[in-house]
């Protein structure tokens, strides 16, 4: 199992009592530190959030990226030392990630709220560099 944490996040004081709400089972665990890099593998920053822009077809509402042009990749560098070598993660932007039409509903003893996520613009599909027929899904919107 891999946690992963930023910067921002092992500054936190508390993070023992974070990971335990997630991670009291597991008995063998490594945190790392991803940080995001160029396509050629150089360091751009420990800050990893991350959000992408759409561009709209002008006569229809069709959503498209402009994966041609390497603009919309985003890679990451993850040092896990139980591999040989680092894994370098290389996305696209998931712009399907939510359904537009997800209703969040919240509810307390004394009140139901409805809201919708928006677009957040932040999740990430994609795979693991070297790894053929690997699949990676990244939520960047806070972090990794």
């Amino acid at each position: 199992t891999i946690i992963l944490g930023t910067a921002d996040i092992l500054q936190d004081l508390g993070l023992k009592a974070r990971l335990c709400i997630y991670s009291t089972n597991i008995e063998e665990y490594e945190l790392v530190i991803p940080h995001k890099v160029t396509e050629d593998g150089t360091f751009i920053s420990h800050h990893v959030t991350h959000h992408h822009f759409e561009e709209f077809n002008g006569n229809s509402t069709t959503r498209r990226m402009k994966r041609s042009t390497g603009k919309a990749m985003l890679h990451y560098y993850i040092p896990v030392k139980t591999y040989d070598e680092p894994l370098r993660l290389e996305l696209w932007p998931s712009i399907d990630f939510i359904s537009p039409s997800l209703i969040i509903e919240r509810r307390s003893s004394s009140e139901t709220r409805k809201s919708h996520p928006g677009s957040s613009r932040c999740h990430y599909q994609g795979a693991i560099r070297g790894q053929p027929g690997s699949q990676v899904a990244v939520s960047a919107c806070d972090g990794l």
